[in-house]
């Protein structure tokens, strides 16, 4: 569903970092100079009628909150907001009860974001959400391939310490050695066989070789078996999302 919370992105903000974010339907949006709200639908139809298919632009989120944001909004072609619709009418979530503006909306890829126009594009905008698939990724290869929704399963008398050191431990085996690991492995291979690394594959290679790894001398010895048990099948020419993060990491 996505996390999502004006206090936090402000928050990141304060900190001198970036957010990036889709647009939340329902929280308000106002204007920069007189915080007047805009029905951003009605004005997303007039700019349209004008002939902009890419409204980029400052406003204000939240009523209350009030956060200076940059709109980008991008205007999709018929068949995907078609597909958005049927999938939006076929939701999942019993709650979700969409209003006629909210299908609306769906003819459009909002975001919102506090990084500049000149450094990201509209386009960059757009390719760097894309990547959010890598942290999904990520955290599904945590919880399912080092099983860590097992972790106190069937322990007796759990103590709250004993649960913040468990998860801190496990933290620091994903950061001292799995993350190090993976990073190490996704460049070598890709520079020595043109072939991206698979995170799941990988998890499931370091669970079976983890004695070998841990007192390997020279990491290297392991990057054939790497290169030919841990990553993608070329099946289509589609670039999945290592290659283009590597693709954005040497340019």
């Amino acid at each position: 569903m996505g996390y999502w919370s004006l206090p936090v992105f402000r928050g990141i903000a304060q900190r001198q970092a970036y957010f990036l974010s889709r647009y939340k339907y329902g929280v308000s949006c106002l204007e920069i100079d007189t915080k007047q709200p805009i029905d951003l639908l009605k004005y997303l139809k007039a700019q349209h009628r004008k002939g902009l298919l890419v409204i980029d632009r400052p406003i204000l989120r939240g009523k209350d909150e009030q956060l200076p944001v940059r709109l980008v909004a991008i205007k999709v072609p018929q068949q995907i907001a078609q597909y958005r619709r049927r999938k939006a009418a076929t939701d999942r979530n019993q709650r979700a009860k969409h209003s006629s503006e909210y299908m609306q909306l769906l003819d459009w890829s909002i975001f919102i974001t506090n990084v500049p126009q000149q450094t990201w594009s509209y386009r960059e905008v757009l390719k760097a959400y894309g990547f959010r698939w890598h942290i999904e990724t990520v955290f599904k290869c945590w919880k399912s391939k080092f099983k860590l929704g097992k972790l106190f399963e069937h322990k007796q008398s759990l103590s709250p310490a004993r649960v913040v050191i468990t998860c801190l431990l496990f933290l620091l085996f994903l950061t001292l050695f799995f993350v190090p690991l993976a990073n190490y492995f996704i460049r070598a291979v890709q520079e020595k066989a043109q072939k991206q690394v698979s995170l799941m594959k990988l998890a499931d290679f370091v669970k079976e070789r983890f004695q070998d790894l841990l007192l390997a001398k020279d990491l290297e010895e392991f990057v054939p078996a790497v290169a030919y048990y841990c990553t993608y099948e070329k099946r289509n020419k589609r670039r999945n999302h290592l290659e283009l993060l590597y693709e954005k990491i040497l340019s």
